[in-house]
């Protein structure tokens, strides 16, 4: 709610005539790591042809978190993943997009799911699948 506070200290003694000081104080607040990454779906699915260029960006993911600095820094990682998808499909860790790595071929592949976290600085994350 607020990154900082600041307050004014002041201190009179009990003397004829009083003296007195004052002190300002700045309170600094950190932010916690108290939110994790949310995706904004829960699914993500694409219907892409067989023909698409490689190193075309089939679809991007986006989390975010509401926590800032180091907390609030999202990256994305495969998490359930075939070997097979893994040869193809490249995630990048900062952005969130599905780049394919090489052609695809619909006799030997019709569709792809895998799971993705998007994890923050401090090891919360969100969990969303994917579907190619």
């Amino acid at each position: 709610e607020a990154a900082f506070h600041e307050l004014v200290l002041r201190a009179s003694d009990g003397g004829e005539p009083a003296r007195t000081g004052t002190a300002r104080i700045r309170v600094s607040v950190l932010d916690a790591n108290d939110n994790a990454p949310v995706f904004s779906q829960a699914v993500y699915a694409v219907r892409v042809p067989e023909d698409v260029p490689v190193g075309s960006t089939l679809l991007t993911l986006t989390a975010t978190d509401a926590d800032e600095g180091l907390n609030g820094d999202v990256k994305y990682f495969f998490k359930k993943i075939t070997d097979k998808a893994l040869k193809i499909f490249h995630l990048d860790p900062e952005t969130g997009s599905i780049r394919l790595l090489r052609s695809l071929d619909f006799e030997h592949g019709d569709s792809y799911e895998m799971e993705v976290h998007a994890r923050d600085g401090g090891g919360l994350f969100d969990t969303s699948a994917v579907s190619i």
